[in-house]
């Protein structure tokens, strides 16, 4: 019998369907001409939605219709150690009508105003909610490879139809808020979680070449992270939400992964991602009523 992992905090949590390229996004003040908003809906990773200072920013997603929900990601910025988020979830579009949920202070497992339990796996430290700073550290990459760090949250499913996310980091240094995409949808997480053997593998593109005088010359390109790992022991239902949402996106879409999701630290940024898949999806009958699911992805 294959061993299960158990010591993965809390289980896997995967957003393939990102309701987010499917709706309008406004940007308050306007985001700068070059690096509109909608930048977030693209795949590319030079894309990105940049601000034209650090005064605070309000992005809203609005929805074409009601949008049940239970994760929500900035992917890929540039906020600073200082910076904080605080989102809104309303019944109406633009953020009106009803306010339905909304951020709090706290980490991993902080309470909501209504009762309702979110985690804040930032990255580094304690995750940015209303005032609470995330402790983060910034540090500059080249314009080639945009920063690897991610805000997620995760709360209990809620329909909404507008989101309301305000980004304050007055002392970034440099001197505007990035944000290269965003997620938010329904993540999917089987009951029994990754069997072990888990791998996650730093990739580059970069060549070395041996000179005459036999130094070894690396001629730097672009870096990335490959993940590998197996669910073994899907069920029916399990099965079925991966096999739609894995064989819709195939090699074409991105998806955002979270392998420790509810843990505030460095391991939960290195094991969460933007990323897609490299190895077309399948499924492999184990036992009645069971079924094995072989994900491996890259970092996009």
């Amino acid at each position: 019998m294959s061993c299960i992992n158990e010591n993965l905090t809390k289980h896997i949590r995967i957003i393939a369907n990102n309701r987010s390229d499917l709706a309008t996004l406004t940007a308050l003040p306007a985001m700068h001409a070059s690096y509109p908003v909608e930048n977030v809906k693209i795949i590319d990773r030079e894309l990105v939605t940049r601000s034209t200072s650090t005064a605070d920013q309000n992005i809203t997603i609005d929805f074409s219709a009601d949008e049940l929900i239970n994760g929500f990601v900035l992917g890929r910025h540039n906020l600073t150690s200082s910076a904080t988020i605080a989102w809104k979830l309303y019944s109406g579009a633009g953020g009106t009508g009803t306010l339905l949920l909304q951020s709090s202070g706290g980490c991993l497992g902080g309470s909501l105003g209504d009762g309702e339990l979110v985690s804040f796996p930032a990255g580094w430290g304690s995750f940015p909610w209303s005032s609470i700073p995330w402790g983060g550290s910034f540090t500059s990459i080249s314009s080639s490879l945009p920063t690897r760090l991610t805000f997620s949250t995760w709360f209990n499913a809620t329909s909404c139809r507008s989101i309301v996310i305000t980004i304050s980091d007055a002392t970034n240094p440099d001197g505007f808020f990035e944000v290269g995409r965003i997620f938010t949808g329904l993540y999917i997480s089987p009951m029994i979680n990754a069997e072990f053997g888990l791998q996650l593998t730093h990739k580059e593109t970069t060549k070395q070449v041996r000179l005459i005088g036999g130094t070894l010359r690396s001629h730097a390109k672009d870096q990335f992270r490959k993940l590998n790992f197996n669910f073994a022991w899907l069920n029916e239902a399990e099965r079925e939400a991966l096999n739609y949402q894995m064989s819709r996106i195939g090699l074409r879409r991105d998806i955002f992964i979270s392998i420790y999701p509810e843990e505030c630290s460095q391991k939960n940024n290195d094991y969460a991602m933007i990323a897609k898949l490299t190895k077309e999806p399948s499924f492999i009958s184990k036992v009645v009523k069971r079924f094995g699911h072989q994900v491996e992805v890259e970092e996009t």
